[in-house]
C-alpha cells in the first residue's frame, strides 16, 4: 500500500484529531495530501489561530469553513489588533457553540461583545501596557455566559463595580496584572457557584478591598504587594495560599489583615514572603491570627517566628513544613507542639540558626531537617519512621568535635526511626572521628540510604583536606555496619554524584 493510499483510508476521526493539533495554516495546507483530505480542514473541531498580521487568512478560513460545532477555538494576535478582526472572531464562535475560547491579543481598544450559552471556558490575554486607560471588562455590555465555569483574565483593566455576576455557575477564576479602575481599588466577586479564586498583584499594582459573595469558595490562591481586607464569610474554605511581595515599611498593616482570614473549614494553609527574610517583625501569632481549629497543613516561608510557641493554635495539625523563617525567640529555640502532627520538615539556609528544639508530637512519622546546625532536640518519637538528615553550614576544625557530638546525640533522640536518609555532608562528618559503641544508635531500623557528592564537602568543612569520593566510598561499609543493624530484611543503598549536574546513580 503507498502512502497515497494510507492516507486516503486513513478514518474520517483520526484525521481530524490530527489536524485538530496543528495551527490553522498548517491544516489547511494537508489539503494537497489526497483528494480526500480536500475539505477535512473545514470541519476540524478545534481551531488555533497563532501568527503575526494573518487577519486576511482569518476571514478566509473562516467563510470557507463548514457550518460544525466547535469544540475550542484559540486566537493568538501578535501586533496591532482590530477591533473588528477580534469581533469576528469572537462571533464565529459563539455561532459555531464555542465550549473553550482562548485569545491572546495585542494593543486592543474595546472587549468583544456576544454571548454564548454554551461557553464553558474563557481564557483572555492583553498584550501589551497595562496601564492602559480603557475598561476591557463590562459584563452589561459583554453579555450572557450563563455556563461559564473557568474563567481567566491576564492584564485586563477591570473598572466594573460587579465584573463577575454575569457568570453565575462560574467556578474558577483567576486574574493576573488586571489593573483596578474602580474607586477605592476595590474588588468585587459576587459568583455563587466559585470553588478556587487565584488572582495575582505585583508590586506597582494594589487590590485594598475585596468584597466575596461565593459561598461555596474551598480554595483561595493572593499573590501581591498588599493583603487585602476581605469581606463575606467562607464556610467551605478549605485551602489558603498567600505570597507576600510588598515592601517592608507595608509588613505591619499587610499582616495585620490576616486577622479577618481565621475560618474553622480551612484545612491548608501556605504563606510565603518573599524579600528579605531578616525581617524584625513577627509574623506568626496563633493568638492574634485567629482560630485554625481544623488546619491540619501549613507551609511558611521567609515568615518570622517570634511567638514561643506558635504552633498550638493548630490542634488538628497533621503537615508542617517551614522554609527559611527567622527565628526571633530566646536562645533561637523552636517549640513544635502538635498532638497531630506526622510530618515535619525545616530547611534553614546559613544565615540563620536553630539550636534547640522542643517537640510535643507523639504521632510524629517523618523527620526532615536541612540547616547550618545539629540541633538539640528534646521530647519523644514512639512512632517515628522515616528520617532524612542534611547539612549546609560552615564547619571550622575547632567545631568539628562539637558538631560531630551534637549529631550523635540527634540520633539518640530519633532512635526509634526504621528509616534513615542522610545528606554526603552528614557522611563527612560521620567519618571524621572514631564511631564507639557496642549496640546500634537505630535498634529498629530497618533501611538506611546514603547520598554522596564530594563536590559539596570542600564548602562545608575548613582547615582540613577534603575526603574524596572514593575515600568516603571506602568508609562506607564501617558506617553501615555501625547504623544498620543486621537482619534479613534491612535495606541498604548509596547514591552518588560526581558533580553538579551529573545524573545521580545508585551503586550496586
Amino acid at each position: 500500500m503507498t502512502l497515497a493510499d494510507r492516507l486516503s483510508n486513513m478514518p474520517e476521526s483520526l484525521r481530524l484529531r490530527i489536524l485538530s493539533c496543528l495551527d490553522s495554516r498548517q491544516a489547511v495546507r494537508t489539503l494537497v495530501l489526497s483528494k480526500s483530505w480536500l475539505s477535512t480542514w473545514t470541519c476540524i473541531p478545534v481551531l488555533n489561530f497563532t501568527s503575526y498580521g494573518f487577519d486576511y487568512f482569518v476571514i478566509n478560513a473562516l467563510s470557507g469553513r463548514q457550518s460544525v460545532k466547535l469544540d475550542k477555538l484559540t486566537f493568538k494576535h501578535v501586533g496591532d489588533c482590530g477591533d473588528e478582526i477580534s469581533q469576528l472572531v469572537f462571533d464565529y464562535a459563539f455561532s459555531q457553540g464555542v465550549e473553550e475560547l482562548e485569545a491572546s491579543i495585542q494593543n486592543i481598544k474595546s472587549w468583544p461583545t456576544g454571548s454564548s450559552d454554551t461557553l464553558t471556558s474563557l481564557k483572555f490575554t492583553k498584550i501589551g501596557s497595562i496601564s492602559a486607560g480603557y475598561t476591557f471588562l463590562e459584563l452589561r455590555s459583554a453579555g450572557s455566559f450563563k455556563n461559564l465555569t473557568s474563567l481567566y483574565l491576564r492584564s485586563v483593566t477591570i473598572g466594573d463595580l460587579d465584573p463577575f455576576s454575569g457568570f453565575p455557575a462560574l467556578n474558577k477564576l483567576r486574574l493576573d496584572f488586571c489593573p483596578l479602575a474602580t474607586e477605592g481599588n476595590a474588588l468585587n466577586v459576587h459568583a455563587p457557584q466559585l470553588s478556587k479564586f487565584t488572582i495575582f498583584y505585583g508590586r506597582e499594582q494594589s487590590v485594598r478591598r475585596c468584597e466575596f459573595t461565593t459561598p461555596k469558595l474551598k480554595h483561595f490562591d493572593w499573590q501581591g504587594s498588599e493583603i487585602p481586607h476581605l469581606m463575606g464569610s467562607f464556610p467551605f474554605l478549605q485551602a489558603v495560599f498567600v505570597k507576600y511581595i510588598g515592601r517592608r515599611h507595608q509588613e505591619k498593616a499587610s499582616i495585620q489583615d490576616i486577622k479577618s482570614w481565621s475560618s474553622d473549614s480551612i484545612t491548608s494553609l501556605k504563606f510565603m514572603k518573599s524579600g528579605s527574610i531578616i525581617a524584625g517583625r513577627t509574623f506568626l501569632e496563633p493568638r492574634s491570627v485567629g482560630t485554625f481549629k481544623n488546619l491540619t497543613n501549613l507551609y511558611l516561608q521567609n515568615v518570622t517566628i517570634g511567638d514561643p510557641d506558635p504552633f498550638s493554635g493548630f490542634p488538628a495539625l497533621e503537615k508542617l513544613q517551614l522554609d527559611v523563617c527567622p527565628l526571633t525567640t530566646e536562645d533561637n529555640a523552636l517549640n513544635v507542639h502538635a498532638p497531630q502532627l506526622s510530618e515535619f520538615t525545616i530547611f534553614y539556609n546559613r544565615g540563620q540558626s536553630v539550636r534547640r528544639c522542643e517537640f510535643t508530637t507523639p504521632k510524629l512519622k517523618y523527620f526532615y531537617w536541612n540547616g547550618r546546625d545539629i540541633p538539640h532536640l528534646t521530647g519523644g518519637f514512639p512512632v517515628l519512621e522515616t528520617v532524612s538528615i542534611d547539612y549546609n553550614g560552615y564547619c571550622r576544625q575547632e567545631k568539628e568535635r562539637m558538631m560531630f557530638d551534637d549529631l550523635l546525640m540527634l540520633f539518640n533522640s530519633l532512635r526509634n526511626a526504621r528509616s534513615l536518609d542522610l545528606s554526603s555532608p552528614v557522611v563527612h562528618l560521620l567519618t571524621l572521628f572514631p564511631l564507639n559503641g557496642s549496640s546500634p544508635p537505630f535498634p529498629k531500623l530497618k533501611c538506611l540510604k546514603l547520598h554522596l557528592e564530594s563536590f559539596r564537602n570542600p564548602h562545608l568543612f575548613f582547615q582540613r583536606p577534603c575526603r574524596l569520593l572514593t575515600e568516603l566510598l571506602e568508609l562506607v561499609p564501617g558506617l553501615k555496619a555501625y547504623l544498620l543493624p543486621r537482619s534479613p530484611d534491612s535495606f541498604f543503598g548509596v547514591w552518588v554524584r560526581n558533580k553538579p549536574g551529573e545524573v545521580v546513580r545508585r551503586l550496586p
